[in-house]
């Protein structure tokens, strides 16, 4: 069962996805909140597999911004996949907000009939959005940095720098990232693809 909870400020939709995903025998919706209330609810979301968040919590750029935020800390503090959920078009804006918020997968409101094929394709980890948006991020990284990156998060890769140099190069990952310190890296990488898999097309 794909454990699912909703971040959305407009009710009404959250009615209307509630709705869909009840039908669904796969997939339980074990909650849902606005903004205003999200924050006392971190039990919730540790119980997710997936948050389906609103890219444009309230009207203008500020709400898209409360977005962004909110899924960054969901992602790491928890297991939880996020799957941004936006009324906007616009491919380049789409694509940066989900790096930002280190999202799994994204979908318009207006495709929204599409999501319970959306939650599984990102639970099964089959998601080709996920694989880009990984891809996307790494590519904010040098040669170097993505090395020291899969060190840190265990995989077998050869660095002959020295110990200073990596840690300059930690440092510079973390900050790129906009982060606050490098054990974040260990939760939001922990659910993407193989970093290994993507090696061929970071080079």
């Amino acid at each position: 069962m794909i454990q699912v909870v909703i971040v959305e400020d407009d009710r009404d939709f959250i009615y209307l996805i509630r709705t869909l995903l009840e039908r669904e025998k796969d997939i339980e919706v074990i909650g849902s909140c606005t903004e205003e209330i999200c924050g006392t609810l971190p039990d919730m979301f540790s119980r997710a597999d997936l948050v389906i968040v609103d890219l444009n919590l309230s009207n203008g750029r500020e709400g898209q911004e409360e977005g962004i935020r909110m899924a960054r800390k969901i992602r790491s503090t928890t297991d939880a996949k996020i799957l941004i959920l936006t009324g906007y078009e616009e491919p380049e804006i789409i694509l940066q907000a989900s790096q930002r918020a280190f999202a799994s997968g994204y979908l318009l409101k207006k495709n929204y009939q599409g999501l319970s094929f959306m939650i599984r394709s990102i639970a099964a980890g089959s998601a080709p959005e996920e694989i880009y948006i990984c891809s996307a991020l790494l590519r904010k990284l040098s040669h170097a940095e993505r090395f020291v990156l899969m060190e840190y998060l265990g995989y077998e890769v050869k660095i002959n720098s020295s110990s200073k140099t990596k840690s300059n190069q930690m440092s510079s990952i973390v900050q790129k990232f906009e982060l606050d310190k490098p054990s974040d890296l260990r939760m939001i990488f922990k659910n993407y693809p193989d970093l290994s898999r993507l090696s061929d097309d970071l080079r």
